[in-house]
């Protein structure tokens, strides 16, 4: 890729109010549209995988994409809007991660116990270090 056309990119991939990466998510009128994308679609859709990145700017722009994916998540949140990071199976192949809107309550379901298991594990990590924390506390004194 040349140096304009990595720019370029850069500039699909904003969270922007007039970025193209939002305008995927949302409509005109500031509504979300009811759609779930994967990393590979948001690509396509914005043209940048026609460019051709080599393998390092791929994970260049995987990382632009999920820090503008996690701003695009908290904008969401503060706005009481359901905006959902679904992971399906693929076929013994691991799973592939879509982002966005939603009105599938099957989906939303899923997406809050997804959380909600991950909760509880960061629960019962944070119950055995602060237990570790109070049986080297007890030992120092």
């Amino acid at each position: 890729m040349t140096e304009k056309e990595i720019t370029i990119s850069k500039a699909r991939l904003s969270s922007r109010e007039d970025g193209e990466l939002r305008n995927l998510f949302y409509k005109k009128n500031g509504l979300p549209k009811q759609v779930l994308l994967t990393n590979r679609q948001i690509f396509s859709k914005l043209e940048i995988s026609e460019y051709n990145p080599n393998s390092l700017e791929d994970q260049g722009f995987m990382k632009i994409l999920s820090a503008s994916l996690a701003y695009l998540r908290s904008q969401a949140k503060l706005s009481n809007l359901a905006w959902i990071d679904l992971e399906i199976g693929n076929g013994g192949r691991g799973s592939i991660a879509k982002h966005g809107f939603s009105n599938d309550i099957v989906q939303i379901m899923s997406n809050a116990n997804k959380f909600d298991t991950i909760a509880e594990k960061h629960k019962v990590i944070s119950k055995k270090t602060r237990h570790i924390a109070k049986i080297a506390e007890k030992l120092l004194v």
